[in-house]
């Protein structure tokens, strides 16, 4: 829950430890993902993307996610703008890193940027990115679903 998290933060500045800080904002980011609190998690993850740090890639990839989950409002897409700014945070993780389980994670985002924004070459596309890198570093079946979906939905080719 989010009382481990904020206690993690508190000890982390007790000890005035700036890579304490930045598990202790992250693991704060994923409660608020995880109750949908898109914006706050935006908040905490801020300050990790713009502090060199080991994780500083994967607060990038879930800054994209929190930024993507703010163009819902009662699951329904209210604030469409969200979308290409989630587009340019994935690809910007997609551009930049060197670890293919993160293009992966770049490219089921991106696809589902497509499917919101109906469009399925772009959809297709990063579907195809996003399943080809999951085969091939061996994600599993859960990670495997998420471009299987919008891919389904749109009838890309295999």
């Amino acid at each position: 829950g989010h009382a481990p998290a904020e206690l993690a933060l508190e000890q982390a500045a007790r000890l005035a430890d700036p890579v304490l800080t930045q598990y202790a904002k992250t693991s704060i980011a994923v409660y608020h993902l995880g109750v949908q609190e898109y914006a706050k998690a935006e908040t905490e993850l801020l300050e990790v993307v713009e502090t060199a740090s080991e994780h500083q890639e994967f607060a990038r990839l879930l800054r994209a996610e929190a930024v993507l989950g703010q163009a819902f409002e009662d699951d329904k897409l209210k604030y469409p703008e969200k979308l290409d700014e989630a587009a340019k945070l994935y690809e910007a993780i997609w551009t930049a890193t060197s670890s293919e389980v993160m293009k992966g994670r770049a490219a089921d985002g991106l696809t589902a940027v497509g499917y919101y924004k109906k469009d399925k070459d772009f959809t297709c596309r990063w579907a195809g990115e996003a399943s080809t890198i999951y085969e091939a570093v061996g994600a599993s079946d859960y990670m495997k679903e998420g471009p299987k979906g919008p891919a389904d939905a749109f009838r890309c080719a295999p």
